[in-house]
């Protein structure tokens, strides 16, 4: 959480108070997850994140399905802001082993 309060305290996106709040509601999602607290508490967890991204809840029903559901569409957004705010462009770094590259190890 650290790093969370770091960039928050540097970045200018106190306009986008949404992503702030889903980012921790991910952030604490993660934490249950790694705690094993038990998957009520992780779906709770979920749920509260899912609805804080703003962007979702303009999101068509057509466009969720069971390989790409709510939380995907969700965790995208939060990325795709990240990624704008920050000017970052994932092909900058082809080489990386990652599923956007099709380079996995």
């Amino acid at each position: 959480m650290t790093r969370y309060f770091l960039a928050r305290a540097f970045s200018n996106l106190e306009k986008d108070e949404w992503l702030w709040k889903s980012i921790e509601a991910l952030n604490k999602a993660r934490n249950s997850l790694g705690h094993s607290l038990g998957k009520k508490v992780m779906n709770e967890k979920v749920r509260n994140f899912i609805g804080l991204v703003k962007p979702i809840q303009n999101l068509s029903p057509d466009c969720i399905y069971d390989r790409f559901t709510k939380l995907h569409w969700a965790i995208s957004y939060v990325y795709i802001a990240l990624a704008v705010h920050a000017n970052f462009n994932p092909s900058d770094f082809p080489s990386m082993p990652t599923l956007l590259t099709g380079k996995v190890k």
